[in-house]
């Protein structure tokens, strides 16, 4: 389903895939063909949804890396998880 919303936007090369398919014959990985296409396509998103998206990102890294990864990725987890940290009302899960 999300491979059919995406193959408008590969026919138009506004991404191009960043690995082979996979075992299912799905490409797994996307990029932007160019940086202004990712800045384009960053300022139409409100403020909120990118806090909340930003978040969710971070929510699912953070559930979805090993402790050794997590560290290794820790820049990258906060960076996404400190873009939505409105959204965190539980100090604990602030300090955390």
């Amino acid at each position: 389903e999300t491979f059919e919303a995406l193959k408008i936007a590969l026919n138009q090369n506004l991404i191009v895939s960043r690995g082979e398919l996979d075992q299912d014959l799905l490409i797994k990985s996307y990029k932007f063909s160019h940086d202004r296409i990712q800045q384009a396509a960053y300022s139409l998103i409100s403020d909120e949804e990118k806090a909340a998206t930003h978040y969710h990102i971070g929510q699912v890294v953070q559930q979805n890396l090993s402790p050794s990864d997590r560290e290794e990725q820790i820049f990258n987890l906060l960076n996404q998880l400190n873009y939505g940290i409105t959204l965190i009302a539980d100090q604990s899960e602030r300090d955390k």
